[in-house]
């Protein structure tokens, strides 16, 4: 199981840890190149140095000691090197630090500029070297030209046969001992590394507890929700102050409570509601066994019992049927289709199923349904509607009057309206029609309806998406309406 503490630990860490060092390696080559761009001026500083004591003087090149005024040059320093030659590779003077070593040369470039690079010292030590070409200055030429090595005036050397003093040009060569820059970058980068480690702890430390505390609700709610079982489906589930991304799951589960609380209360009335219509007619069928058993000769009490249990088995059958049909409501397996249905042709199919019971009260259909209104629906739900709903009126109409059906065009769709005459309808009852087994009365005549009828309209009209609608435009008339939205407004 993957934890939301873990992965976002994990995320963070290492999305921080890249940045860091991201970070840490920009930092380090900039300082780096920094200290090394600072250690490049002071070698060239020092190369412009020692060429502004060489100097051409006639036919001799003249170059004072660096030792005096530069002491890293000293052998017994040996921090610093310098060699000056002519372009040829000919060497005329070092520092007493090289001995008789000889520095790499890098070759001048083409425009003049100083060439540095890394090197390997004679001592074996890291350094840094800058090659500087120039040319010297001349100075106005003495009458006495001496050239021999005088240690306090300087050093003279001649210049070589065919070399003017104007096209001398001379390589100067200083090197550094770069361990203390070497030791610098180091501690840098270990300073840098101890500080993202540090980081890095710090910020772990810190999400964690940021992550505790911000997934302290869910904890929470979880427990909460533990704590809910079919008896407490009536609490709802609440929070301290909820953080806003869980205002919405807290909202949804609430409200998710809400259905199945409705859901099992529902079923726990139909549950009840179906024994007591069940317990009716099993008492009838089983007083009625009682009876003939006792009489077994009597032909007439005999043929009695049979018409009564077959007229109670009905009444079950009826019961059972219902039933079976309001559960596929509540539980559809599929979809509602959509085909184009004649709300005229649906009706009088319905109305031929009837037509034998309302003969027997004396009940008429008026159909003022156009035969060109055609709705989109699915057919067999909406035809189960519309005989539920003629059912209703032709059981409970006033015997002896008309039962009439209109259909027209409204807002947004089409309406399909059915009247029947009442006598005992009050608006009060209205609110009660589509409940489940409900009945204006449990008088003997109505023993053969369970109350489902309606309760099945309203149920198909949910899975359609059709408005069903009970009214008394007169206190006499009971006028239900069903309302086809458009294609468009669906």
């Amino acid at each position: 199981m993957v934890s939301i503490r873990k992965q976002l630990l994990r995320r963070i860490l290492s999305g921080t840890s890249a940045i860091l060092l991201a970070g840490s390696i920009v930092l380090a080559l900039a300082i780096h190149n920094r200290i090394l761009d600072g250690l490049d001026r002071n070698l060239l500083t020092q190369a412009r140095a020692l060429a502004v004591l060489t100097s051409v003087e006639g036919r001799a090149l003249e170059f004072e000691p660096a030792e005096p005024q530069m002491p890293d040059f000293r052998q017994e320093q040996a921090q610093a090197f310098y060699q000056a030659q002519f372009l040829d590779g000919q060497v005329f003077s070092r520092s007493s630090s090289l001995r008789e070593h000889r520095l790499p040369v890098t070759p001048p470039s083409a425009a003049g500029a100083p060439m540095f690079r890394n090197v390997r010292l004679p001592d074996g030590r890291r350094g840094r070297l800058v090659s500087y070409t120039f040319s010297p200055r001349i100075e106005p030429e003495e009458a006495d030209l001496a050239l021999d090595e005088d240690p306090e005036a300087g050093w003279k050397f001649e210049l070589p046969a065919g070399m003017m003093p104007r096209d001398v040009r001379v390589v100067m060569t200083v090197a550094r001992v770069r361990e203390q820059t070497d030791l610098l970058l180091a501690s840098l980068l270990l300073a840098l590394a101890v500080v993202d480690g540090l980081i890095l702890i710090g910020i772990g430390l810190l999400v964690r507890r940021s992550l505790d505390a911000g997934l302290r609700p869910l904890a929470t709610l979880n427990d909460r929700i533990r704590r809910l079982s079919g008896d407490t489906l009536h609490q709802r589930v609440t929070l301290d102050a909820p953080p806003e991304e869980l205002q919405p799951v807290v909202t949804t589960l609430n409200e998710l409570l809400s259905r199945l609380e409705q859901a099992f209360a529902r079923e726990r009335q139909f549950a009840s509601d179906a024994s007591h219509e069940l317990r009716t007619p099993v008492a009838e069928l089983r007083t009625a066994c009682e009876v003939g058993a006792r009489w077994p000769d009597d032909r007439e009490s005999a043929a009695r019992f049979f018409r009564d249990a077959g007229e109670i088995a009905r009444q079950m059958e009826r019961i059972v049927t219902q039933l079976m049909q309001l559960h596929r409501c509540d539980h559809p397996a599929a979809g509602a289709s959509r085909e184009p249905v004649s709300l005229a042709a649906i009706t009088q199919t319905a109305w031929g199923k009837l037509a034998a019971r309302a003969r027997e009260r004396h009940l008429s259909l008026t159909c003022r349904v156009d035969a060109a209104m055609v709705v989109m629906t699915d057919p067999e739900k909406i035809g189960l509607v519309i005989q539920n709903l003629l059912e209703n009126a032709v059981s409970y109409a006033v015997a002896g009057s008309a039962i009439v059906c209109s259909a027209e065009e409204s807002a947004g769709g089409h309406d399909w309206v059915l009247e029947n005459k009442t006598s005992d309808l009050r608006p009060d009852d209205l609110t009660h029609v589509f409940e489940r087994f409900w009945r204006k009365s449990a008088s003997r005549h109505e023993a053969g309806h369970a109350g489902l009828g309606l309760s099945i309209v309203q149920a198909l009209c949910d899975a359609l998406g059709i408005t069903v609608q009970a009214s008394l435009p007169q206190a006499d008339r009971f006028r239900m309406r069903l309302h086809f939205p458009s294609p468009a407004s669906a």
